[in-house]
C-alpha cells in the first residue's frame, strides 16, 4: 500500500476481486492449498504491481521460480550473454529475450531489480554475500502461476544453468560448479512438463534432451552418479511416454547412460546402452559413421575391463577409423581415439604402440595449431606417466610433465585441477630421486592445498597425496610424527569413502605397518596394520 499510494479501501477492493480470480483458477495452485487465503491475495496484489512497476522485474521472479529458489546471485545469470559460451554450446536454441539482457547486462541493472523485488518482499538478501533466496512456498507459487501463463521460462532456465555450468567447466572450478548441482535438481524436477510442452508447442526436443545430457555430466562429474542416472532416464522415459519417433537425442542419452554404468561397474547395462547409441547412430548416420566413434570407443574400454583384448581393440581401431573417415586425420575427436588407443595399449603392457600413438596425438596438436586445446596438456601428462615408468626415461617424463604443468597454467591457471594433478604426478616422480626430496616435498604440499581447495578436504585425491607425503616423509627419522599423521589422515578418508576393506587402504596400513614397526613401542599397532592389510590384499585377490 504504501509502496503503491493505494487507500485502504482500494485496497480491500483489490483483494476481493482477486480472491474471486484465484478462486476460479485454484486448481492451478494445488500445491499451496494450505497457504494462507490473505496471503495468497496478497501475493498477488504485489506481483501485479510489480508488473505494473517493472515488467522486467517480474520477469526475473518467474524466472527464478524455474530454478533453485535459494541461492540467486548476478553469476548465474551472466554467462547466458557470453556470446562464446552460446556459440561454443551447440544445445542451446533459445534467444535471450530483451528484457533479460536488460536485467543483467551490468551487475549493477542486476541488483537494481533484485533490489525492487526485495522493496516488494519477494525474495530475501543473505547476509555476508551477494546472494538472494526465496520462500519455498512463495518459490512455489511464483512457478503456478509461471507454468500457466509464461511456458517460455523453463527453457530459458535450462539455458541459463547450461551457459552457468560451461562457464565454470571452462576452468574446472569444481566448487563453483557444485553450486550449481541444485539449479541441475530443478531442471530435473521440471523435465517431464518441458518436454510435453515443447511436443505440445511443436518444438524441437534435441536441444533440451542435449542440454539434460550436459547437466547429467555435471552430476557425474561431482560423484552424484545417482542424480546423473535420475536426469538422463527421466528424459528417455520422458520421450518414450511421449511417443517421439526415433531420434538422436535418445542415443545421446544411451550414450552417456553406457559411459556412466561403465565408470560404475555395472558392465551388462554399460554394454546394452552403449550398443544401443551405436545403432541408433548408425542408423541415422550410416555404418562406421559420424558419431558412432563414441559408443565404439567406450565398448573399447568396456571390453577391456572384462579382460577382452582383440574385441577391445578391434573397438578402439574402428573408433579411430570412423572419426577419421568422417571428421578427418586432424579432428580433435580423431585425435582424442589415437589418445584412447595408447592409453589402451599402455595398460597391456604395449609400451612401444602405446608411446607412438601419444606422440601421434602430441604432434598433430601442435601441428594443428591447437596449443591451448584440453586434449593436448593431458597427451603431455600421459607421456610423462609412460616415461615414468623407465628408469631410463626419467629426464624425458620430467620434461613432459612440466609442459603439462605450463600448459595447464598458462591456458587455465594455476589453480587448474589438470595443473595440480600435474604436480602431484611429478613429485612422485622426484620422490624416486634421493636429490630431489625436498622438491617433492613441495610439489605434494602445493597439490594437497590445490585439491582442497577445488575438491573439498574428503576427496580421493586429497587422500592419495596425503598418502604419497606420508610415504615421503616415513623415510626422514626427523619427519615421522608428519608421516603418521598424513598417513592416519588417508586412511580415515579411504576408509570413509571405500569402506574397509578397499586395495588404497591395504597400502595405506601397509605404509603405516613399516612406519610402526622400526618403533618398540608401537609394536601392537604395527601388528594391528600388518593384519589389515592383508585382509584388504585378501579381498582384492578374492574380487
Amino acid at each position: 500500500m504504501r509502496k503503491t499510494n493505494t487507500t485502504v479501501t482500494e485496497y480491500i477492493e483489490l483483494y476481493e476481486q482477486e480472491w474471486s480470480r484465484l478462486m476460479a483458477k485454484q486448481h492451478a495452485f494445488a500445491s499451496c492449498e494450505n497457504t494462507d487465503r490473505s496471503i495468497l491475495t496478497t501475493w498477488t496484489l504485489s506481483f501485479n504491481s510489480l508488473r505494473s512497476q517493472s515488467d522486467a522485474a517480474a520477469n526475473l521472479l518467474m524466472l527464478c521460480s524455474f530454478l533453485d529458489g535459494q541461492d540467486i546471485w548476478y553469476g548465474l545469470f551472466k554467462p547466458i550473454l557470453d556470446s562464446n559460451i552460446v556459440r561454443n554450446t551447440p544445445f542451446v536454441d533459445t534467444e535471450v529475450p530483451p528484457w533479460l539482457a536488460d536485467c543483467i547486462r551490468h551487475k549493477l541493472d542486476f541488483k537494481e531489480n533484485m533490489g525492487l523485488l526485495l522493496e516488494y518482499s519477494f525474495i530475501d538478501a543473505k547476509n555476508e554475500s551477494s546472494s538472494y533466496s526465496i520462500h519455498s512456498v512463495l518459490h512455489s507459487w511464483c512457478f503456478h502461476l509461471c507454468k500457466e501463463t509464461m511456458a517460455s521460462m523453463g527453457p530459458l532456465a535450462l539455458m541459463t544453468v547450461v551457459c552457468a555450468t560451461f562457464s565454470e567447466a571452462r576452468f574446472n572450478r569444481f566448487l563453483a560448479m557444485r553450486r550449481l548441482l541444485p539449479h541441475c535438481d530443478r531442471i530435473c524436477s521440471t523435465l517431464q512438463w518441458l518436454l510435453r510442452e515443447a511436443v505440445r508447442n511443436e518444438k524441437d526436443l534435441d536441444p533440451i534432451s542435449f542440454a539434460c545430457h550436459f547437466l547429467a555430466h555435471l552430476h557425474l562429474d561431482h560423484g552424484k552418479s545417482e542424480d546423473a542416472e535420475k536426469m538422463c532416464l527421466v528424459v528417455l522415459t520422458g520421450l518414450e511416454e511421449l511417443r517421439v519417433p526415433d531420434s538422436m537425442c535418445m542415443y545421446y542419452i544411451a550414450n552417456t547412460l553406457g559411459g556412466m554404468y561403465l565408470k560404475q561397474g555395472r558392465l551388462k547395462e554399460a554394454e546394452e546402452s552403449l550398443l544401443r547409441a551405436l545403432v541408433g547412430f548408425q542408423k541415422h548416420l550410416g555404418p562406421d559413421r559420424g558419431l558412432a566413434y563414441g559408443p565404439l570407443r567406450e565398448l573399447g574400454d568396456l571390453y577391456s575391463k572384462q579382460g577382452k583384448m582383440e574385441e577391445a581393440e578391434d573397438m578402439y581401431l574402428r573408433s579411430l577409423t570412423t572419426s577419421e573417415k568422417s571428421l578427418g586425420f586432424d579432428h580433435l575427436s580423431t585425435l582424442s581415439a589415437v589418445h584412447s588407443l595408447g592409453k589402451f595399449y599402455e595398460k597391456q603392457g604395449r609400451t612401444e604402440k602405446a608411446e607412438d600413438m601419444y606422440l601421434r596425438a602430441l604432434n598433430r596438436l601442435e601441428k594443428a595449431s591447437r596449443p591451448g586445446h584440453e586434449l593436448l596438456p593431458v597427451v603431455m601428462f600421459d607421456l610423462g606417466c609412460l616415461y615414468s615408468k623407465d628408469e631410463c626415461k626419467m629426464k624425458e617424463a620430467e620434461e613432459m610433465y612440466l609442459r603439462a604443468q605450463a600448459t595447464y597454467e598458462k591456458t587455465y591457471g594455476l589453480g587448474h585441477t589438470g595443473a595440480i594433478g600435474t604436480r602431484h604426478q611429478l613429485g612422485n616422480l622426484y620422490s624416486k630421486d634421493s636429490c630431489k626430496i625436498k622438491e617433492a616435498e613441495e610439489l605434494y604440499l602445493e597439490a594437497l592445498t590445490g585439491y582442497e581447495k577445488n575438491y573439498g578436504p574428503e576427496h580421493i585425491s586429497v587422500m592419495t597425496v596425503k598418502h604419497n607425503l606420508g610415504d615421503l616423509y616415513s623415510r626422514d627419522r626427523s619427519k615421522l610424527k608428519e608421516a603418521e599423521e598424513m598417513l592416519l589422515g588417508a586412511l580415515a578418508g579411504y576408509e570413509k569413502i571405500y569402506g574397509p576393506e578397499h586395495i588404497n587402504i591395504g597400502k595405506t596400513k601397509l605404509a603405516l605397518f613399516e612406519l610402526y614397526v622400526c618403533d618398540p613401542c608401537k609394536l601392537r599397532e604395527a601388528i594391528e596394520m600388518w593384519q589389515g592389510a592383508l585382509v584388504c590384499r585378501h579381498c582384492e585377490n578374492e574380487a
